[in-house]
């Protein structure tokens, strides 16, 4: 493929996921618009949300790059942050594997294996889903007992399940079944160093604390009283990302994610709160994700 094609193809991808983001933002405002709910805005707690929602973003990336450094690959910081951010914008598209292909095929272009681009790639992807089921089912079992009789014992014994599993990707047998179902050519890599996945776990349970924290003070920044319980926040939080996450053909889980916060919340701050608080969700976080991303958008990924 001529560098003139890729670079056409990567602007048609990049209209296609800004006419999905635009469209996720419009439908969100309608929301607000339409709660009927007194906002009381603080300037300051959104700010400081935002703040804690990059930070994790390193974090994650972090934990990616350390990953890759177990299979004895190494990615300077600022590449592999390119890469992370902007591979990232494929959950807007319908289908999770463009978003784990964007990460592999940049990874691979900055001096990657192959092999490992791929394997980091589902093993970060694995690691999120894991340490996310962890979050929520340690967080709001409780509150799943209460609506749902057994709901919380099965989350809560989900969760360690989940904390326990995550161990194996790292395993041999386990990157042999990954690289049949990516359909990959050549031999995969081997396993990489038992450290770099603590490392990972660690990251990712930390990015998920990170963001309950900023969406409980997102919702100090712009619900009146902040009715929100921060444990509350992190379990729901968590629990409503995952729901759109593994709604694989809806692009960025758009509505699926919302529509959980607001059954999540509706019974502890009130139905249009849960409504306003949702639909600000999803315009700070594009938000964060665009900002994140302007400072790389011109920049050329580089070989470490």
């Amino acid at each position: 493929m001529t560098r003139r094609t890729t670079a056409i193809l990567q602007v048609g991808i990049g209209l296609v996921v800004l006419g999905f983001m635009t469209r996720a933002v419009a439908g969100e405002w309608t929301k607000i618009q339409g709660a009927n709910v007194a906002l009381d805005f603080h300037p300051g707690w959104i700010a400081l949300s935002m703040v804690i929602t990059w930070l994790m973003y390193a974090g994650l990336i972090e934990g990616w790059l350390r990953v890759i450094r177990g299979w004895g690959e190494e990615v300077r910081w600022l590449t592999g942050a390119r890469i992370w951010i902007l591979a990232s914008f494929g959950k807007y598209l319908p289908g999770r594997i463009w978003a784990i292909a964007g990460l592999a095929v940049m990874s691979e272009r900055a001096g990657v294996r192959g092999g490992v681009a791929t394997a980091a790639s589902v093993v970060m992807q694995v690691l999120a889903v894991g340490t996310g089921v962890a979050v929520a089912a340690l967080t709001i079992g409780r509150e799943l007992e209460s609506v749902q009789p057994g709901a919380g014992m099965a989350m809560l014994l989900l969760g360690l399940a989940a904390l326990g599993s995550l161990v194996t990707v790292g395993h041999q047998g386990t990157l042999n079944r990954i690289w049949r179902v990516a359909r990959r050519e050549g031999p995969p890599p081997s396993a990489p160093r038992a450290g770099a996945l603590g490392e990972g776990i660690a990251l990712n349970l930390l990015a998920w604390l990170g963001y309950g924290v900023a969406f409980w003070a997102l919702a100090r920044g712009v619900l009146p009283g902040s009715p929100l319980d921060p444990r509350l926040a992190i379990g729901g939080f968590a629990a409503a990302y995952l729901a759109g996450l593994l709604a694989i053909f809806v692009p960025g889980g758009l509505l699926v994610r919302e529509a959980m916060l607001v059954a999540l919340f509706q019974g502890s701050i009130g139905l249009g709160e849960a409504v306003i608080l949702a639909a600000v969700s999803r315009l700070v976080l594009t938000g964060c994700e665009v900002g994140a991303a302007l400072p790389f958008l011109f920049k050329r990924e580089s070989p470490a």
